[in-house]
């Protein structure tokens, strides 16, 4: 994957007007937390099974699984090598883990 296609630049910087348009705010925040939800899942079983610690906070785990893809493709127009996801998966999965 080299980067965020162009569709994906478009709908960022259409996020990023939809501040000034109540109705697009609105849409925007329920197409991204129903996402989030389904993603929380992912993370909330992982505490079930005890992979992850009890108190694991699910939405700072995404936010931290997340950020970097963004800043990468977004912020710093970088590509995103096909290991990053996993790098990062388990650089936050280390730092969850180790407030056990």
């Amino acid at each position: 994957m080299s980067g965020i296609s162009t569709t994906g630049r478009a709908v960022a910087r259409a996020a990023a007007l939809s501040s000034d348009d109540p109705e697009l705010a609105e849409a925007w925040h329920a197409f991204w937390q129903s996402r989030l939800d389904r993603a929380g899942a992912v993370v909330d079983r992982a505490v079930e099974r005890g992979e992850l610690p009890a108190g694991t906070e699910t939405a700072l785990a995404l936010e931290l699984l997340c950020a970097p893809i963004q800043t990468r493709a977004l912020l710093g127009h970088r590509p995103i090598e096909p290991d990053l996801p996993e790098r990062l998966a388990d650089a936050v999965l280390d730092g969850l883990r180790g407030r056990a």
